[in-house]
């Protein structure tokens, strides 16, 4: 099983409000599928992703596409507090960012 933070929902919905706007609705639907298969692999083999202490203390991150996933392994899942684009410096868009 699988959380998204309020922030996690926010970015996928950044992310799907850009992908529509560049690429229209079926790759935007397409993305987002992709996305949310992503996050399912990694919520039944949560140790594949990079532990990222400097990022958040027990933190993992998870390359996917043009993006990054980033979450904390709890009992029972996952908790996704992040989906960044890779060009983007995690620390400091992931500062206030909460792992439940």
């Amino acid at each position: 099983m699988y959380k998204l933070t309020p922030a996690a929902t926010a970015d996928l919905i950044d992310i799907q409000r850009y992908t529509l706007e560049q690429w229209g609705k079926a790759q935007s639907v397409k993305y987002l599928e992709s996305l949310h298969k992503t996050v399912q692999l990694l919520t039944e083999n949560p140790l594949m992703g990079k532990i990222r202490p400097d990022v958040k203390k027990a933190a993992y991150s998870f390359a996917h596409h043009e993006h990054v996933v980033y979450y904390a392994v709890k009992p029972g899942g996952i908790v996704v507090f992040a989906v960044l684009n890779q060009t983007m410096l995690p620390k400091p868009h992931l500062a206030g960012r909460k792992t439940d």
